[in-house]
């Protein structure tokens, strides 16, 4: 009731904007009291938001590292596709040549037999 305005202008036209300044200030410092622990909050999830910022830039550098190593290894994997590929062709075809000459060997086994007679 001593902070109430009609009774201070009543008794000191110069204390009312002092006792509303005084008054202010404690309304202000209830607010602050109010929003520290909101603001200790904040700052602590400012930092943990910058932690997870700087791993997720971490991460996103790992990542594209292994882009770079699933590209290498595709190529590699295409190039031994194709060499195997290649090698199978070879390979077929001396399997061809083999029957080939073993057929040959075998007519002129034939052969052979025909001129000991």
């Amino acid at each position: 009731m001593s902070f109430e305005q009609s009774v201070i202008q009543n008794v000191s036209r110069a204390c009312a904007p002092l006792a509303a300044w005084v008054k202010a200030n404690v309304k202000y410092s209830e607010a602050l009291l109010k929003i520290e622990p909101l603001t200790n909050e904040l700052n602590g999830l400012m930092q943990k938001l910058e932690k997870s910022q700087y791993r997720m830039a971490e991460c996103q550098r790992n990542l594209e590292e292994l882009d770079g190593s699933v590209a290498t290894l595709n190529d590699n994997f295409a190039r031994k596709t194709q060499e195997a590929e290649s090698l199978k062709f070879g390979l077929k075809k001396a399997e061809e040549t083999l029957q080939a000459a073993q057929s040959l060997l075998g007519q002129l086994s034939g052969e052979n037999e025909r001129w000991r007679k």
